[in-house]
């Protein structure tokens, strides 16, 4: 018998057998467990066909307390809205970009994950309104990968409650809107750097608010 795990690695497929307990004194004959694991990865497979090829508007709380450590890769660019999507999950790092390039709201995606350590980043580049996208996130230390607010037109609270966050990035020119970091006291000297150079020449006036601990760092 020959198994075909279309589009998995070795340490994937080591993965799905030791999760399977085919190779375990359990119940049932390894040809059953066998066929039950290719089942299994068949439906996987058609699962991730079908986010892939389908285009989702609206989709609020899909992954909404998500209970596990790690979320496994996924292919987010036909989603339009990813609103609430994350919120309250157990999750700690998200260690691959996540590109949603397609979405246009990405409010509350990440509320309330306190577990919430480290990201790659997120294509925010298309996202118009950011609202609240990271409160609460009281753990989050470092988004690696400049995040694109070219086309935010809203961005209130965005970063509230983030006490832990150190490292974070923007594209240069692109915060046109009021963008806040009143619980971020532990950024870095870079972090300070990429926020000031993110700022947008804007016609009306815009405000930006930082801890009183980083307004000492400017001064």
């Amino acid at each position: 018998m020959r198994l075909t795990f279309a589009g998995r690695n070795t340490k994937e497929i080591e993965n799905l057998i030791d999760e399977s307990g085919v190779l375990e004194d359990t119940e049932g004959t390894i040809k059953e467990k066998v066929e039950e694991l290719i089942d299994s990865n068949a439906k996987l497979n058609a699962l991730e066909e079908h986010f892939d090829t389908s285009t989702f508007g609206s989709v609020v709380d899909l992954f909404r307390t998500y209970k596990y450590s790690k979320f496994p890769k996924f292919n987010f660019k036909n989603f339009t809205s990813l609103q609430r999507t994350f919120a309250y999950s157990k999750i700690e790092t998200f260690d691959y970009y996540i590109d949603c390039s397609s979405a246009t709201i990405g409010v509350q995606m990440f509320l309330g994950s306190v577990k919430l350590k480290s990201m790659v980043g997120i294509n925010t580049s298309a996202m118009t309104s950011v609202n609240f996208m990271f409160n609460d996130c009281a753990g989050l230390e470092t988004i690696q990968e400049p995040l694109n607010f070219q086309n935010v037109a809203t961005a209130n609270n965005t970063f509230l409650t983030c006490n832990a966050l150190k490292n974070i990035k923007f594209v240069a020119g692109t915060i046109k809107v009021n963008i806040s970091f009143p619980s971020s006291s532990l950024l870095s000297g870079d972090s300070i750097q990429s926020i000031i150079d993110g700022l947008a020449t804007v016609e009306t006036a815009q405000t930006l608010t930082l801890h009183t601990d980083v307004k000492a760092k400017l001064t």
